[in-house]
Parts: C-alpha cells; structure tokens; sequence
C-alpha cells in the first residue's frame, strides 16, 4: 500500500497519487526530496522506450519523430508544465530533430540550447528554482558523473555508475540546496 502511492508519484509527479505528508518530510530529511518530483528522468525513460521500440520494429525516422513528439507533448499536458518537465521535453524535441538530420545530440549543447530556449520564451525562470534545480543537476550528470566514476576505478563499472550518477547531480545542485534550504 505505501509503495503504490510513491510508484505513482516517481511517473506522474504530484499529479498522480499523493504522498503522505510523512514520506515527503522522510525524502526533505534525506535530502532526496527531488525524487517525489517528475524531473528529466520520466522524460528519459519516455525517449529510452521509444528508440528502443525503434531500434526493435524498425520504426522510421519520421514516425518515430511524430510518435514521439506526440508522446512527449502528451506527457507534458499530463503532468504539467513544470520547468524541469519543458526543459526534459525540450531536450527531447532537439533529440527528435537529431534524429531526423542523422546527427548525434551532444547532451551539454541539447541542456544550453533548451536552457535559452526556455528563457527566450520566459525570461523570469531564471529565477525559479525548479528550473535551477533541473539545470544544475543535468549539468551534473554531463559533466560531473565520468569525473566520479574515473575517481572509483576500485569499484566496479555497474557501482561506480550507480553511485556517481546521483552523486554527481547531488553536488552540482547542492549550493543551491544550501542556499535555499539552509541544509
């Protein structure tokens, strides 16, 4: 019974089921608030299934743009417009026309275009933290996840990746964290 609530919410964000008041104060006191929140991560999964569907029916370029633009605009009116979800999605889009254009998306351009994207349509979320958050934490996947997992040559691959990955988004927002939250 608890884990469905959480379940639901780890997919749908605040739109599915509810948390308890309890849980949420648990994830703030471990600091893995961001968790209860849809983020990038739904979004990823989102693109993960479809390329793999592509990969395995063999979907053409074109309809594997259109299914999934439409999936991803689904999604978005599904679960909101939150920052952090236009951000994801906006990522996803440049992903989509990479596709189409046989290119590969490198992650730090797709992060900074759909950043001034985003911000040329709404300059005052450079003030919101969800977007901060969002930003910082995907810059440090991008950048700072490697780094970490170089450092960890005694663990193996699959643990070091496993631990590097929040790491990485961990510190990179945890100034703002500090900043804002006073822990």
């Amino acid at each position: 019974p608890v884990t469905a609530p959480f379940l639901t919410t780890l997919v749908l964000g605040t739109q599915g089921i509810p948390v308890s008041d309890q849980m949420k104060e648990d994830f703030q006191q471990t600091g893995l608030a961001h968790a209860l929140a849809v983020s990038g991560f739904q979004v990823s999964l989102l693109m993960f299934v479809l390329f793999f569907l592509r990969a395995h029916l063999g979907l053409n370029r074109w309809l594997t743009v259109l299914l999934g633009s439409g999936i991803l605009i689904g999604y978005v009116l599904m679960v909101g417009f939150s920052p952090s979800i236009l951000r994801a999605a906006v990522v996803g889009f440049f992903s989509l026309v990479a596709l189409l254009c046989f290119k590969d998306l490198d992650p730090l351009k797709a992060l900074l275009s759909a950043s001034a994207f985003l911000l040329l349509l709404s300059p005052l979320l450079l003030f919101d933290i969800g977007f901060q958050f969002s930003v910082l934490a995907t810059l440090g996947l991008i950048m700072g996840r490697k780094i970490l997992q170089d450092k960890m040559t005694f663990l193996p691959l699959w643990l070091s990746d496993l631990i590097a990955t929040p790491l990485a988004a961990q510190l990179f927002v945890l100034p703002l964290q500090i900043y804002y939250f006073n822990s």
